[in-house]
């Protein structure tokens, strides 16, 4: 809302609009009109699926243009379009208004639209705040963020126009900000603008215009706009938000990592210069195979350590993938104030090996109770160099581990490995009071009893045919008596 019209946003239709309007809300558009002003006490207005298919979710608006965002992301403007306020790449030199035209937001998605009271707008999106997703255009005499003045040395990515005012035509991205994450508010004014990033406020625009200038060295982000901006340094009455730090962060064990190992990521020394209360930690886990294939699983957490088994973890459950020898791992902890001011640090890399285990009985199982030997991950058989591998082994590389020979196997499941008829691959025996399968139950349990309802209905044999045989037993046992 600026000076001479306001526009209120409701819920049927989208937006009502009083004062001012701008040739295209409440009279037909007609591209010949001179005086596109309209001061009248009736509300214009905009119904966003009457006007475009889709609802409005924001709107910005000054004495000589107006934009909306839908909830489409698309981006339209109306009015004026001598400073490039349309966002189609043109100008007009008139002081016509123009009809709705489509801003080239270059693939983005937008949920909001700022504009100074001249004629700079700005479009970003809330729900991915960063640097990257903030366009602007229109007038860029020190209002927008994009980093440069237009001029004889303007680089080919600012399309300028010869103006008394310098004119950004297409949304450009805002490099002045580059870099920034959690932008949380922009404004623009007739000199400059302002930016709450990260928990700081940064200003910029034209010094003449006293945007952000200072009387000591208590500064917040700084910007310069070469040839129209110098350094600008915010006075704030309260104190600077710093964002909290970590003194490292270590995954452990750092050795021995096989893919049953549970990692425990732990951070020392969080702390807030500020004395901020601090949000839960945010553990990403990152995995990354000798392919290059990147698994990530996150985890919020308020304790300092946070643990990732790597048998039963997301890896395998959501992904479908069990960490295997050569994959590499890291830790990423966030830490994060209650004013949003973050940072973040990267532990140790941790290297998953593959396990050998001693197989005294040569039935192919492993001793239960052997310590694994660690090898290394391997593609070509050169890996497995005896001369030159940790482990030594064959020299062979089967299946993507360097091979130690027969007597070493991947599991250790054999709970008697001093004798090969026992093991996992075996049937349990009854009666011999030995754990023949390594089920861990001696004997297991007993085997199913056989009754002449369980002949008849799983075997399908008729019960006369039963009858008969046990009649002919029967019979056979007196004839034996006598």
């Amino acid at each position: 809302m600026f000076g001479i019209n306001m526009c209120i946003h409701v819920d049927i239709p989208n937006v009502v609009c009083y004062g001012s309007q701008v040739g295209v809300l409440n009279t037909p558009f007609d591209e010949n009109k001179v005086n596109t002003w309209l001061d009248t006490d009736d509300p214009a207005y905009l119904d966003g699926y009457a006007l475009f298919g889709h609802e409005i979710i924001s709107i910005a608006r000054n004495a000589w243009s107006i934009c909306v965002v839908l909830i489409s992301s698309e981006i339209y403007c109306a009015g004026e379009n001598k400073y490039g306020q349309l966002g189609s790449g043109t100008i007009a030199h008139d002081s016509l208004g123009h009809d709705w035209t489509q801003v080239d937001t270059q693939g983005l998605n937008f949920d909001r639209v700022i504009m100074s009271d001249t004629r700079s707008i700005c479009a970003w999106n809330t729900q991915n705040p960063t640097s990257e997703n903030v366009l602007c255009w229109g007038s860029a005499y020190s209002e927008l963020p994009i980093g440069q003045s237009c001029g004889s040395n303007s680089p080919s990515w600012i399309p300028c126009f010869a103006s008394s005012r310098d004119i950004i035509a297409t949304p450009t991205e805002a490099y002045l900000l580059k870099g920034m994450s959690s932008i949380s508010e922009i404004q623009l004014n007739a000199f400059g603008g302002c930016v709450i990033a990260n928990g700081n406020l940064g200003c910029w625009g034209h010094y003449d215009g006293g945007q952000g200038c200072h009387s000591d060295e208590q500064t917040a982000v700084e910007f310069i706009i070469p040839g129209c901006t110098t350094e600008l340094r915010v006075e704030l009455s309260g104190t600077q938000n710093s964002a909290p730090s970590i003194s490292s962060v270590v995954i452990t064990p750092e050795l021995g990592v096989i893919n049953t190992t549970v990692l425990v990521c732990s951070i020392n020394g969080p702390i807030d210069p500020d004395a901020d209360p601090l949000l839960p930690y945010e553990y990403e886990w990152v995995l990354t195979t000798p392919q290059g294939d990147v698994y990530t699983y996150t985890s919020v957490s308020s304790s300092t350590s946070n643990p990732l088994d790597l048998a039963a973890t997301v890896y395998s459950t959501v992904y479908g993938y069990l960490a295997s020898p050569g994959d590499v791992i890291e830790c990423f902890v966030t830490i994060t104030d209650i004013y949003g001011a973050s940072s973040t640090m990267q532990s140790n890399v941790v290297t998953v090996l593959g396990a050998k285990y001693f197989d005294a009985d040569s039935d192919t199982y492993g001793d239960a109770n052997a310590v694994p030997l660690f090898v290394e991950y391997c593609t070509t058989d050169v890996d497995c160099d005896p001369a030159t591998s940790p482990s030594g082994g064959t020299g062979f590389c089967i299946n993507s581990v360097c091979d130690l020979g027969p007597l070493w196997v991947d599991n250790n499941l054999d709970c008697d490995d001093g004798n090969p008829t026992i093991n996992p691959a075996m049937t349990e025996i009854q009666g011999n009071n030995v754990d023949d399968d390594c089920d861990g139950v001696t004997d297991g349990p007993p085997g199913p009893s056989i009754t002449m309802m369980s002949l008849v209905e799983e075997y399908k044999i008729p019960a006369l045919i039963i009858l008969s045989f046990i009649g002919i037993i029967f019979v056979g046992k007196l004839l034996k008596k006598d």
